[in-house]
C-alpha cells in the first residue's frame, strides 16, 4: 500500500511546525548516509540551481501543486500557509516511501538469510541420508555373509535368526527415517519455492518504489525551482513595499514634526505669559510675606510671653504636686504602720481563739463521753426493766398454781386426815408437801429480791438522768464561746479596715501616678511652646498649610454648590428624598411631590413639562437617590471643614488668645 497524502484537516501553526520537526528528524534518522545529503539540499536550497524542466510529465503531487499554483498563485507564495502546508505534506510523503523502500530491503535482506539457511540445511539432509543408504548396504552385505557361513549350528542359527530380525528392525527404522528425511526434503523444497517467489514480488516492489522515489525526488525538484522563483517575486514585492512604508513613514513624521512645531510656539507664548503672571504673584507674595513677617515676628513676641507665663504656672503646679507627694507619702506611712499593728492584733486573735477552740473541743469531749455512758446505762435500764417483766410474768404463773396446788392439798388433807394420821406414807406425803412449801417460799424471796433490784436500777436511771441533765454546757463554756465569736467579729472588722486602708493607698497611688503625668506632660508642653516660638519657619509653614486648606475647602464648596442643581427636586426644590423618574419626559421629582400633585386620573402630570406618563411609566431611581445621599454627606463634611478652616484663621489673626485658650484646655 503506497502512502497517500492524508484528508485535509486544519491543525494550528504549532502543531504543525511540532510535526514537521518530528518528520524531519525522524526522515534524517531512517534515511542513510548517501541519500541524506541530496534531501537536505533539496529541503534546505534557498537559491535555484538549475533551471525548471518544464517536458516533464505532470502527473500526481505536481500536477496538483502546478494547477494551484496557477488557479492561487497568491497561496503558493513562502511565506503563504497553504505552500508551507503542502511542502511539509510532501516532505512527510517522502519520508513515508523511504521507511517504507527501508523496510521492503529488510525483509528481502532476512528471506534471503532463511533462504541459504534452508539449502544449507537441505544439503546436510542429503549428506545423511547418503550415510543412512551406505549403513544399510553394510549391514545387508553383513547378513548375508553371515547367513552363508552359519547355516549349520542351532546355537548359532537362534543368534542368526535374532540377530536378523534385530536387523530387520533396524532396517525398517532406517526406511521410516528415511521417509520422513525425504518428506522433510519434500517440504524444504516448497519453502524454498515459496520463498523464491516471496523474494522475486519483494524485488518487484523494491523496483516500483525506486521508480516512485525517483518520481518523487523530480517533484521535489520542480517543486524548489518554483519555491525560487516564488521567493524571487517575494522579496520584489517586499522591496517595494518597504520603499513605499518609508514613503509614509516620512510623510508621517515631516507631518509630526509639523504639529510640534506649532505646539512648542503656543508652548513658548504660555511660558512667557506665566512668566508674566509669576512675576506679578511674586511681587504680591513678596509684599504679603514681609506682612506676614511683621505679624509673626510679633506673635512670637506674644508667644514669648505667654511661655513665661505657662512656666511660672507650671513651676507653681509643680510645687503644689510636690507638697501633695510629701503628704501623699507621710499618709502612707502612717497606714502602713496601722497596717503592720492590725496584722499583729490579728495574729494574736488568731493564738487566743486557737486556745479556746481546744478548751471547746476538750468540752465536747467530755460530753460525748457522758452522753455515751448514759446511752449505755439507758440500754442496760432497759434490759433490767424486760427481765424484771419477765420475771413478774413467771412469778404470777406459779402463784396461780401454788393456789391451785394449797386448795387441793387441804381439801386432801381434810377428807383424808382422820384415816391417814397413822400412816407412814401418809406422813411421806406431809413431808413432801412441806418441802413444797418451802420452794414456795424460796421462790417468793427471789420475787422481793427482784423487786428489791428493780426499784434501785429505776433509782439509778433516775441518777444518770440527773446527772445528763447537769452535763450541759456550763455558764464558762457559753462565756468561752461568747468570747469566741466577739474576736471572731473583731478579727473580721480590722481585716474589712485593713483591705479599706489598702484601697485608700492604692487610690492615692493612683492619683499621685496621675498627677506626676500631668507633671511631665506640662514641662513637654512648655519645651514645645519654646521650640515653637523659637521657630518662624513652623509657624511660616502651619499659615501656608492653612491658606492651601482654605482655597480647597473654597473649591470644593463651589464645586458641590454648581452641581447641587442636579439633586434638586423641580417642586419642593429640596434635595431629592427617595427619587421617582418619569420614563415619558426623563424629569425627576420626590414621591411625596410626584403623588400630591397626581390628579383623579391613573396617571402622572409632569410638572415641567407637562407630559402625561402612566403608573407604570415611572421608576424609583435609586442611582439617584444614593447620590444624593452622597451629596447630603460632602455637604456635612464641607460644611465642617470651613467651620475647622474659620477656627484657624481666627487662630492666626488672633494667637494670644487661641494660645492662652488652648493651654488652659489642655491643662
Amino acid at each position: 500500500m503506497l502512502p497517500q497524502r492524508p484528508a485535509p484537516r486544519r491543525p494550528s501553526v504549532a502543531e504543525r511546525i511540532e510535526e514537521d520537526a518530528s518528520s524531519v528528524t525522524k526522515l534524517t534518522s531512517v534515511l542513510p548516509a548517501a541519500t541524506l545529503a541530496p534531501v537536505r539540499a533539496m529541503t534546505e536550497r534557498t537559491m535555484p540551481s538549475h533551471a525548471p524542466r518544464f517536458d516533464k510529465k505532470n502527473t500526481g503531487l505536481l500536477a496538483k501543486f502546478q494547477m494551484l499554483q496557477h488557479h492561487q498563485p497568491d497561496k503558493l507564495r513562502p511565506n503563504s500557509p497553504t505552500f508551507k502546508e503542502s511542502t511539509l505534506s510532501l516532505q512527510r510523503n517522502m519520508a513515508a516511501l523511504t521507511s517504507f523502500n527501508l523496510k521492503e530491503k529488510q525483509s528481502v535482506q532476512v528471506l534471503k538469510q532463511q533462504l541459504e539457511q534452508t539449502q544449507v540445511e537441505i544439503e546436510s539432509l542429503k549428506i545423511e541420508l547418503g550415510l543412512a543408504k551406505g549403513e544399510s548396504k553394510r549391514l545387508s552385505d553383513e547378513l548375508h555373509v553371515d547367513k552363508t557361513s552359519t547355516a549349520h549350528a542351532i546355537i548359532q542359527a537362534n543368534q542368526k535368526r535374532q540377530s536378523d530380525v534385530d536387523k530387520k528392525q533396524l532396517e525398517d527404522n532406517h526406511q521410516v527415517e528415511i521417509f520422513k528425511w525425504e518428506n522433510r526434503c519434500q517440504e524444504i523444497s516448497a519453502n524454498h519455492k515459496q520463498l523464491a517467489k516471496l523474494l522475486a514480488r519483494a524485488q518487484d516492489n523494491e523496483r516500483v518504489l525506486t521508480r516512485k522515489a525517483a518520481d518523487a525526488a523530480e517533484h521535489v525538484t520542480a517543486l524548489e525551482t518554483t519555491v525560487a522563483a516564488l521567493r524571487l517575486e517575494l522579496q520584489t514585492i517586499a522591496r517595494a513595499k518597504l520603499a513605499e512604508d518609508d514613503t509614509l513613514k516620512a510623510r508621517a513624521e515631516n507631518e509630526a514634526l509639523r504639529c510640534k512645531v506649532v505646539a512648542l510656539n503656543q508652548s513658548l507664548d504660555d511660558v512667557h505669559a506665566k512668566e508674566r503672571d509669576a512675576r506679578n504673584t511674586l511681587t504680591i507674595k513678596t509684599m504679603q510675606f514681609a506682612q506676614e513677617k511683621d505679624a509673626l515676628l510679633r506673635e512670637i513676641s506674644h508667644v514669648r510671653d505667654e511661655w513665661t507665663a505657662a512656666r511660672a504656672h507650671g513651676q507653681l503646679e509643680h510645687d503644689k504636686l510636690t507638697a501633695i507627694i510629701a503628704r501623699d507619702e507621710k499618709h502612707k506611712a502612717d497606714l502602713e504602720s496601722q497596717v503592720v499593728d492590725l496584722t499583729d492584733k490579728c495574729i494574736a486573735l488568731d493564738e487566743a481563739a486557737s486556745s479556746v477552740r481546744k478548751q471547746l473541743d476538750f468540752q465536747v469531749k467530755v460530753i460525748d463521753d457522758k452522753q455515751l455512758a448514759l446511752d449505755q446505762t439507758k440500754a442496760l435500764a432497759a434490759q433490767h426493766e424486760r427481765d424484771v417483766e419477765r420475771l413478774m410474768r413467771e412469778i404470777a404463773a406459779l402463784d396461780g398454781e401454788n393456789a391451785t396446788m394449797r386448795e387441793k392439798l387441804i381439801m386432801v388433807s381434810d377428807v383424808w386426815a382422820a384415816c391417814t394420821s397413822q400412816n407412814p406414807t401418809v406422813q411421806a406425803l406431809q413431808q413432801g408437801r412441806q418441802g413444797q412449801n418451802e420452794a414456795l417460799a424460796i421462790v417468793l424471796d427471789e420475787k422481793e429480791r427482784l423487786k428489791a433490784e428493780v426499784v434501785k436500777a429505776k433509782e439509778e436511771v433516775a441518777k444518770l438522768t440527773a446527772q445528763l441533765a447537769k452535763g450541759a454546757p456550763s455558764g464558762d463554756v457559753v462565756a468561752l464561746q461568747t468570747q469566741l465569736a466577739s474576736m471572731l467579729n473583731k478579727k473580721n472588722e480590722l481585716l474589712l479596715m485593713m483591705d479599706q486602708m489598702k484601697a485608700e493607698l492604692t487610690t492615692l497611688t493612683t492619683s499621685h501616678t496621675t498627677l506626676r503625668i500631668a507633671h511631665d506632660t506640662l514641662l513637654q508642653r512648655c519645651a514645645a511652646l519654646e521650640e515653637v516660638a523659637m521657630d518662624p519657619s513652623v509657624i511660616i509653614m502651619l499659615k501656608q498649610a492653612q491658606l492651601d486648606l482654605t482655597d480647597t475647602v473654597n473649591k470644593l464648596v463651589e464645586a458641590e454648590t454648581s452641581s447641587e442643581t442636579a439633586f434638586t427636586c423641580l417642586k419642593c426644590m429640596s434635595i431629592f428624598v427617595r427619587p421617582v423618574t418619569l420614563t415619558g419626559c426623563g424629569h425627576t421629582y420626590c414621591e411625596s411631590c410626584l403623588y400630591s400633585t397626581r390628579g383623579s386620573g391613573v396617571g402622572h402630570a409632569c410638572k415641567e413639562c407637562g407630559a402625561w406618563s402612566s403608573s407604570d411609566g415611572l421608576f424609583h431611581n435609586n442611582a439617584l437617590a444614593d447620590l444624593a445621599s452622597r451629596f447630603v454627606y460632602r455637604q456635612q463634611t464641607l460644611s465642617s471643614l470651613t467651620g475647622v478652616c474659620q477656627s484657624l484663621e481666627d487662630a492666626f489673626a488672633a494667637p494670644t488668645v487661641a494660645l492662652v485658650v488652648g493651654g488652659t484646655g489642655k491643662t
